[in-house]
């Protein structure tokens, strides 16, 4: 029964019909063009990749319960896999806790992957609203099937933008909530705080649309027509999908809000602590404490966001899979040549723009390079201080003046 449930819940199987009353689908390469979904998926990709280094790099010192449970589970597991690829038994020595980057190197790379991170950020956020936005503007013209492409690269890119938030969220809080200039991030923390808002409406508004339970079997038909001749009913796998688009952005935006704003974040420090100091210590409170740190641990929401891009990777080779087999004629309609499929500069400019992040990131590398190689060389900053025009030999002294 659950098997069924789940194999229900993760195949998307529209129906085979060549048109509904409204007319034919026809490609748009705009939103399901081949470009257009690499683009997005190599920049979600490069984001997930620097996101995951940085968790890795501040996860040993988490003060989250639960996290630091997930930390022993992980080393042992990991020791075990150790001990078994070596086939000898684990010595003191091999039994230590995993070795963290030297502080130097940790110091090195923050300024390099931080930046970066926080670009790749604000690129997925703007990414996932833009994809909406042009579909909703589209709505009259727009297909089902075009409309469930731009909303699962949204989600794609939602989840992904939490994941990196995830991932910065310590540089942020101590170097925008914690600093004494944290007055000076208020405009770009509301304009973050826009944007977010924004997103997590959009991504409601597509959820509800596609709560109808003949969405899957409608692709080939216009949204507006297929607004006008079903009569709104939700049910059967596509509203249970719809409760759960709707409950997860609600919960994973609200913390993520929380935890970018000075404000917000002491004021809820605030509350958290008074509502600690009026429970008495005692099983209960390790309960709640417990749960608390469930509920807020970088783990789950790593669990939830890498599951969520998984499901979005599925659902889109599933749909651009059926529509390769409509516009080929598989289903006894006439063949359309797949315009989707074709590299022009639509498709051309959105792989380009990836090369963006990749360049940011190699200059920040180089300008952290310099630094660190002009900070580490105090012997020969100090010969070239105690070096006089005295005793500079003449001929320098010429050179110089010339």
């Amino acid at each position: 029964m659950q098997a069924n449930l789940m194999n229900a819940l993760l195949r998307r199987d529209p129906l085979g019909v060549c048109n509904c009353s409204c007319g034919f689908l026809e490609p748009d390469p705009d939103i399901a063009g081949t470009g257009v979904i690499t683009a997005f998926l190599c920049n979600t990709a490069l984001a997930w990749v620097c996101g995951v280094v940085a968790i890795a790099s501040w996860y040993g010192t988490t003060s989250n319960k639960f996290d630091q449970l997930c930390k022993k589970l992980a080393t042992r597991l990991w020791r075990k896999v150790a001990d078994f690829c070596s086939k000898e038994p684990a010595t003191v020595e091999k039994t230590s806790t995993a070795p963290t980057p030297p502080l130097s190197k940790r110091h090195f790379w923050e300024p390099v992957i931080y930046p970066l991170l926080l670009s790749l950020h604000d690129t997925q956020l703007i990414s996932g609203n833009g994809i909406l936005i042009a579909a909703i503007i589209r709505h009259k013209t727009i297909s089902v099937y075009h409309f469930t492409i731009a909303a699962d690269l949204a989600w794609i890119a939602s989840g992904t933008q939490l994941l990196t938030f995830i991932s910065i969220r310590p540089w942020i809080r101590n170097r925008q909530l914690s600093s004494k200039h944290s007055r000076a991030y208020g405009p770009v923390q509301i304009l973050r705080l826009s944007v977010m808002v924004l997103q997590l409406g959009l991504l409601l508004y597509a959820a509800v649309i596609q709560g109808d339970q003949y969405w899957d079997d409608s692709y080939t038909c216009p949204l507006t027509c297929f607004e006008q001749e079903q009569e709104r009913q939700l049910g059967g796998i596509p509203e249970k999908w719809m409760v759960i688009n709707i409950v997860l952005p609600i919960w994973s935006y609200g913390a993520a809000i929380l935890r970018s704003f000075s404000l917000l974040w002491n004021l809820w420090v605030f509350w958290r602590d008074e509502l600690k100091s009026r429970i008495s210590d005692g099983p209960v409170r390790r309960i709640v404490g417990f749960i608390w740190s469930f509920l807020d641990s970088a783990a789950l929401e790593l669990a939830s966001e890498t599951t969520w891009f998984a499901l979005g990777i599925h659902w889109i080779k599933e749909d651009r899979r059926w529509a390769k087999r409509y516009f080929g004629g598989v289903y006894d309609c006439p063949e359309v040549s797949n315009t989707e499929e074709d590299w022009g500069f639509g498709q051309i400019l959105p792989m380009l723009l990836v090369l963006i992040p990749i360049i940011a990131g190699l200059q920040s590398y180089g300008d952290e390079k310099t630094q660190q190689g002009t900070d580490i060389r105090p012997d020969s900053a100090n010969k070239s201080a105690m070096t006089t025009p005295m005793n500079i030999p003449q001929r320098c002294k010429l050179v110089e003046l010339c």
